[in-house]
């Protein structure tokens, strides 16, 4: 039987007065509808690259909300046998049935992933969310822990087993996810064109602003879905957007540069010479001084109008996921996928404009 049914009990139970009970109970509804958006993305998504964009960005929106949820837990207050009388209750029961209607939908479209290629990019797009919603668990545990014994040690009957709520909301996201992810398990050679973009963007997502980030994206998926050829300065112009609009102010190592660069032909000499003409030396760079600087890079080397082709891209993709993730670096791309029409490519930009 579905699990909703048997928390009303736990929702009831939770509508404690914490002092920062709204800030909590907004941070589960906000949880709840990343699920939701997260389910709908899924259903969604035909698995392509140019229609990727928003997979990647609820993948991010997620991950930030459950982590945001997790905090609202950690710093909440002791409970006091009054505040169990308070009017509020916490949404432990839509937010499950959100959860078990995301696992459904998605074992569901599973087929429709397989025959495309793109189940290993579900994967990663699930298995970025399990971390922080194992700290959420551990997080929920601690309402319960504050709650009198004789609520904390309620038994809730589950099919074949008879579980303590505290124990409950400890294992239930992790569970959920876990099944999800076995469903979705790719064989380790597999890897789709989103796979990379989601990986990068999971590795940054603390630092990313989510509203500018996946509003440059769609241009990004829109150009490379077409796989034609582009000037590197065309290239170069869509992939500083995006690290602009991201909000990202990491460090950028210079060897991921100069190894990147290599990829159009660029010497690692010749960038650490045209760099120490900008004053930039040592090991790494600041991600916002390398984009304001990258157009005058490129045109010092006179490669604004460089034509790069498909198969540039792809090897440019490839590095890029490979040193930016390291051993996390899904195997290389060889394709990305079926090239979009340049009709396509327009209705899209249109698209993209009107929004």
């Amino acid at each position: 039987m579905r699990v909703a049914t048997v928390l009303m009990s736990v929702s009831a139970l939770a509508g404690s007065g914490l002092a920062d009970i709204i800030s909590i109970r907004k941070a589960m509804f906000d949880v709840m509808e990343k699920v939701k958006a997260m389910d709908k993305a899924i259903v969604a998504w035909p698995g392509d690259l140019v229609s990727g964009g928003d997979m990647v960005c609820k993948t991010i929106e997620l991950r930030k909300s459950l982590k945001a949820c997790s905090r609202a837990f950690e710093t909440s207050k002791p409970l006091r046998n009054r505040d169990l009388r308070h009017k509020q209750a916490l949404p432990f029961v839509r937010l499950a049935d959100a959860v078990f209607n995301l696992k459904d939908h998605a074992i569901a479209a599973r087929p429709k992933f397989d025959g495309v290629g793109a189940t290993p990019t579900i994967f990663e797009v699930l298995k970025a969310q399990k971390d922080p919603a194992s700290e959420l668990s551990k997080s929920m545990t601690t309402i319960f822990k504050k709650l009198p014994p004789s609520f904390r040690d309620t038994v809730i009957p589950l099919p074949g087993s008879q579980t303590k709520i505290i124990d409950f909301a400890r294992t239930f996201l992790d569970k959920e996810l876990d099944d999800l992810l076995k469903q979705f398990q790719p064989r380790p050679d597999q890897v789709s064109p989103l796979t990379p973009f989601v990986l990068i963007a999971v590795k940054f997502s603390e630092s990313i602003d989510a509203g500018p980030f996946c509003q440059a994206l769609p241009q990004l998926m829109n150009l490379l879905a077409g796989q034609g050829s582009l000037s590197l300065g065309e290239l170069t112009d869509k992939i500083l957007k995006i690290l602009e609009s991201s909000g990202v102010h990491d460090q950028i190592p210079l060897d991921i540069i100069r190894k990147n660069a290599e990829v159009f032909g660029i010497s690692p000499a010749v960038i650490t010479q045209v760099l120490k003409r900008f004053r930039i030396r040592g090991q790494s760079v600041p991600l916002r001084t390398f984009t304001r600087l990258a157009p005058k890079i490129l045109g010092k080397l006179n490669l604004q109008e460089l034509v790069v082709d498909p198969s540039k891209i792809i090897q440019f993709i490839n590095v890029f996921a490979q040193t930016t993730l390291g051993s996390q670096a899904p195997p290389p791309l060889q394709t990305l996928g079926e090239p979009l029409s340049k009709d396509r490519r327009r209705r899209n930009h249109a698209a993209q404009i009107a929004r």
